[in-house]
């Protein structure tokens, strides 16, 4: 799948919310389903929300969820690291509320922007190398690393999606 501009939107609709957060606009997709801006109003606060549209059970939605809110409870808050926040879900749709981050990932600005200065690919690098061992000393582990897990800014990387392989392998996908 590849990555949305700001000018596509899947084929799904888009919800309202999901759980108590109000869905804004769809920002990305990629192969589980949608990612979309949404607000928390317990938190005034932006966020992303990951939405996993599979061909699963009510059940294994629900382990799925439960898997992500495992994550949201070890407190992964890395500066590099896309701070899992909460899980849930809504009719049959497992969800994941995420920090929102205000960057590109890694696929667009490679398009758009590569190649770069080396001494700023460096630090990037550094900055993504120790958000993988921030998350792994938490004993929380990626599992299939993608560009458009990482995003980036001028002088810093955020890295996304952590445990979600893991968390669709324990329900069968």
């Amino acid at each position: 799948v590849s990555a949305l501009t700001r000018d596509e939107a899947s084929s799904s609709p888009k919800p309202s919310a999901f759980g108590p957060f109000l869905v804004e606009h769809q920002i990305g997709m990629g192969f589980s389903g949608p990612v979309f801006r949404a607000f928390d109003p317990e938190n005034e606060l932006p966020v992303a929300i990951k939405a996993f549209q599979l061909d699963i059970t009510p059940e294994q939605a629900h382990a799925l969820a439960e898997h992500f809110n495992r994550i949201a409870r070890i407190g992964l808050s890395e500066p590099g690291v896309v701070t899992p926040l909460s899980a849930g879900v809504e009719d049959t749709v497992a969800y994941l509320v995420l920090e929102h981050v205000a960057m590109e990932s890694l696929d667009v600005a490679m398009r758009d922007y590569a190649p770069d200065e080396i001494d700023r690919s460096i630090k990037l690098i550094a900055q993504l190398a120790s958000a993988i061992d921030c998350a792994r000393a938490v004993g929380t582990l990626h599992g299939a690393l993608h560009p458009r897990d990482v995003f980036v800014a001028k002088d810093s990387v955020k890295v996304g999606g952590f445990g979600v392989v893991l968390a669709l392998e324990e329900i069968g996908f």
